[in-house]
């Protein structure tokens, strides 16, 4: 915890964003993942089936067509939020491929922000709940207290990072 991850701030552009603590994070569990590809830009990400991503049906023409639903609601054809290296915006990118996938590790970083890109692709830091909104809201007495412990100094310990 401590450590910036790209996110995305409320006007959408991309910004650096704390990593505040981890709703889940298990080194060793097995689990099946839904596994998401684009084409322009080629990015591919592994993302829990209840994790929520942002996303439009079909053809999207701006961000503001997206909204936060399931992994597992993500159709070939859909468009999810992509960064291109060095840009400072999101931009819609086609899903070519969705499919399951297994794989070891599970990792669920809260940022202050409240999202996160994966691989490139913008993904909420929330699952379970299909509100983005209120699972952000939910999470705000926890960014509160975590800013105001933030200014204070620390003598000789860390944060404690679970």
């Amino acid at each position: 915890c401590g450590d910036l991850v790209l996110a995305v701030d409320q006007s959408g552009k991309v910004t650096p964003s704390e990593v505040l603590l981890f709703l889940d994070r298990d080194h060793h569990r097995r689990t099946t993942f839904v596994a998401i590809e684009t084409d322009d830009p080629v990015l591919r990400l592994l993302l829990t089936p209840s994790h929520l991503i942002f996303a439009a049906q079909d053809t999207a023409n701006s961000t503001a067509d997206f909204s936060p639903v399931f992994a597992s609601q993500v159709h070939v054809g859909d468009s999810v939020l992509a960064h291109h290296k060095g840009g400072s915006w999101l931009h819609p990118a086609r899903v070519v491929r969705v499919w399951q996938q297994e794989a070891i590790g599970i990792y669920a970083p809260l940022t202050s922000h409240g999202t996160l890109l994966v691989n490139g692709v913008l993904a909420s830091c929330y699952a379970m709940l299909e509100s983005h909104h209120w699972a952000h809201r939910a999470f705000a007495p926890l960014r509160l207290v975590h800013g105001l412990f933030s200014l204070l100094p620390l003598k000789g310990e860390t944060r404690n990072c679970t």
